[in-house]
């Protein structure tokens, strides 16, 4: 396990955290010369995954690794599929551990390997769900480096989350595009009239407007009665293969937000995306509040692999107080990063944790 702390507080309706908490993977080649490095961020309000039961799982699996012979992508897959089927946090840290490591072997990047064609990739600002007055701050930023879109988190509070948005567009001005994540804070009833008050101050696309309980039926309802023009989008309510299967079937929402711990790493969240594609349903690419540079490279590669409509993460440094490498991981001006951010085989990152002591 490892935790990083912050520079600030960030908070949406599921949580608050001053730090990251993830599962970290070390796998050696049987020579004992290469290594691969791999991380998973277990969210018991996600994926039903805690933190310190996660890390003695994932200790308990090093006897079924090893004797494998792995040489290609799906030969990952089968032994996850085998191995991991549930879990998506641990199955990710591991999948990002053997893609290193079939990386390095081969002497390729694992852009190369998973087939990242764009150059680069186009990150999202994520404002936090604070007071006004501290919107208009962390907006401010924003406009410092010039992001042409915003995720704004959201409460139970209809006239607070409508100043929140006031404050983001006063700063912001009319162009650039504003969708909401309420991270499953409003009910059935509620969230009707969340949505219309935003929609008519210009919000069209809604994250995890219900509480995952709510399923089918609950999202349902909820498009019955708000604007033909709100796009319904979730986040938590898609973690399996059997959530994203019966959201395709059952058409109640118009994306999916994925993630690459959420979904049990890179290929299965790329997985996810090109079968979402395949049904016409897009598809955006969200991250892990906090996560390090090598969860950050996860997503930039899963990113330069598909076309999402948006792409989270890489905040390194600016959120970040310290990481796991010497050169963090960030988005520069625009949210514009490479895709390439390195020319190292694997993850191309040299990992400096004190693994006897984690």
């Amino acid at each position: 396990m490892l935790q990083l702390p912050f520079r600030e507080r960030f908070v949406h309706a599921l949580a608050s955290r001053a730090a990251m908490a993830s599962v970290w993977c070390r796998i050696e080649d049987a020579n004992g010369v290469g290594v691969g490095w791999g991380e998973g961020c277990p969210r018991s309000y996600v994926t039903a995954e805690l933190l310190e039961p996660s890390a003695a799982q994932l200790r308990s699996m090093a006897e079924h690794l090893r004797g494998h012979t792995l040489r290609s992508l799906d030969d990952i897959t089968a032994l996850l599929d085998e191995l991991l089927p549930s879990a998506p946090s641990l199955r990710c840290a591991v999948e990002m551990a053997l893609l290193d490591l079939l990386g390095r072997a081969r002497g390729r990047s694992v852009a190369e390997l998973l087939g990242a064609s764009a150059s680069r990739v186009r990150y999202s600002a994520v404002i936090s769900a604070e007071q006004p007055a501290k919107v208009t701050q962390l907006a401010r930023r924003g406009v410092a480096l010039s992001f042409a879109d915003y995720k704004l988190k959201v409460d139970a509070e209809l006239e607070q989350n409508l100043a929140r948005l006031d404050a983001l567009r006063e700063v912001i001005g009319p162009e650039p595009s504003v969708r909401v994540d309420a991270n499953a804070a409003w009910s059935l009833t509620e969230a009707p009239a969340h949505i219309e008050a935003l929609h008519a101050r210009g919000v069209t696309l809604f994250e995890q407007p219900l509480p995952v309980v709510a399923g089918i039926p609950g999202h349902r309802q909820l498009r019955a009665r708000i604007p033909a023009a709100a796009k319904l989008m979730v986040d938590e309510s898609i973690v399996s293969w059997a959530d994203l299967n019966t959201l395709l079937d059952a058409r109640v929402v118009d994306r999916l937000l994925l993630k690459v711990s959420k979904q049990g790493g890179p290929l299965r969240c790329l997985a996810f995306a090109r079968r979402a594609a395949a049904a016409g349903v897009p598809c955006h690419l969200g991250n892990h509040v906090g996560e390090s540079s090598l969860l950050s490279a996860a997503g930039r590669v899963v990113a330069g692999a598909h076309a999402f409509e948006t792409v989270e993460g890489s905040f390194g440094p600016l959120l970040l107080a310290a990481d796991i490498v010497a050169e963090p991981l960030c988005f520069g001006a625009g949210g514009w990063a490479p895709v390439r951010y390195a020319s190292a085989p694997g993850w191309g990152l040299d990992v400096m944790l004190d693994w006897d002591n984690l």
